[in-house]
Parts: C-alpha cells; structure tokens; sequence
C-alpha cells in the first residue's frame, strides 16, 4: 500500500520576447491606441495610432528595435492627438448643448 505517485514536471517559464542584455523592451502603445480611437469617434489619428503600434510589434518581432521604437513613438503621439481631438469634441457638443439650454430658458421665441 506504499504506491509512490509520480510527481508531474514543472514547466519552465518561456520568455516572450528576447531582449538583448542593455535593450529596453518597446512598448507598442497598442492598449492606448485602441482606447483612442474608440474615444474619438474612430478618427484618422486614431487608426493611424492603431497601425502605428502594429507596425512597432512587427519591426519588434522581426528584430529591428530602432524601427519598432520610431513607430512606438509615433503611434504615441498619434493617440495623444486623437485623445485631444475627443476632448475638443466633448467640449464642443456641451458647449452647444449649454447654449441651447440658454436660449430655451430666455424665452426669445414668440407667443401668439
């Protein structure tokens, strides 16, 4: 009744990506480029964030880090724009919509 279970192997943990020792890892900026353009109505500066960043995990993958971190940037800036461009938009609609209530409230309509 001493049966030993035999002990299941550990797996080793697999880096995800090979970073040469004194390299930064990229970040994409995938997740803001993304948010950014959801935010902006889909506007051109958010797609070009979102192909920007794809463009970054390409050169990434394929080795070229200078490429990979120039379009990393780029998309960066691009979903900053696109998130300003939000911004000026829900500015813009509240400011109408105030006006709006202003002018509702004023009573400049006439009565027959």
């Amino acid at each position: 009744m001493n049966e030993q279970q035999p002990v299941p192997p550990v797996p080793t943990p697999v880096p995800a990506q090979p970073v040469a020792p004194g390299v930064q890892p990229v970040n994409s900026h995938m997740t803001m480029s993304v948010v950014s353009l959801i935010l902006s109505g889909i506007s051109i500066f958010g797609i070009l964030a979102v192909v920007f960043s794809s463009m970054a995990s390409s050169a990434l993958s394929a080795g070229n880090v200078p490429d990979a971190t120039s379009k990393a940037n780029t998309a960066k800036i691009m979903a900053i724009i696109a998130f300003v461009w939000a911004g000026l938009g829900i500015l813009s609609f509240g400011f109408f919509l105030l006006m709006m209530i202003i002018a509702a409230a004023s009573g400049s309509g006439s009565s027959y």
